[in-house]
């Protein structure tokens, strides 16, 4: 009895200080950069606190950030505070909000579309390009060999090329 005790409140202690995974991440003026550079698909929402359009947007943000996960597309999703976190905000030109940016490569492109999860993971599709696929072990003998493909390789380390 005392050992199920003890091995309950150890598997506690390791659930309980073990960080989760979060859908869309939290940006700091500090954290951008690194989080552009690391993820070469990522959707940014530009938000004010005050703001009840962003209150709004932030159910159907999440969502959208949860269906792209579902259908597996790689993007990450950030929320920037661009009240409390100007230096951003002014490089990218912010002046209303909510303002959602795609950034491929970190370069950004204006979202404009309805504020519906649906809308936005359509947009990322289409900044994506049709014949963007993920590809793995699995199936990447069979993309590579597809002639009418091309195929860019992007590593954590940086891009190799295109073939």
């Amino acid at each position: 009895m005392n050992w199920i005790l003890i091995t309950s409140f150890v598997l506690g202690i390791l659930v309980y200080g073990k960080k989760t995974p979060t859908l869309v991440e939290r940006l700091t003026d500090e954290t951008f950069n690194k989080f552009i550079e690391e993820n070469s698909v990522a959707m940014i929402n530009f938000f004010a606190p005050g703001c009840k359009s962003c209150k709004t947007l932030r159910p159907e943000y999440k969502k959208a950030a949860k269906m792209a996960k579902e259908n597996n597309i790689t993007v990450a999703f950030a929320n920037i505070d661009a009240v409390s976190q100007p230096t951003i905000a002014e490089r990218y030109d912010i002046e209303e909000y909510p303002t959602l940016k795609l950034f491929l490569d970190e370069d950004p492109i204006n979202y404009e579309g309805e504020r519906t999860a649906e809308a936005i993971v359509s947009f990322i599709r289409e900044g994506l390009g049709p014949s963007s696929v993920e590809m793995n072990l699995d199936n990447a003998k069979s993309i590579i060999a597809d002639e009418s493909l091309m195929v860019r390789v992007t590593t954590k380390i940086g891009d190799i090329g295109d073939r």
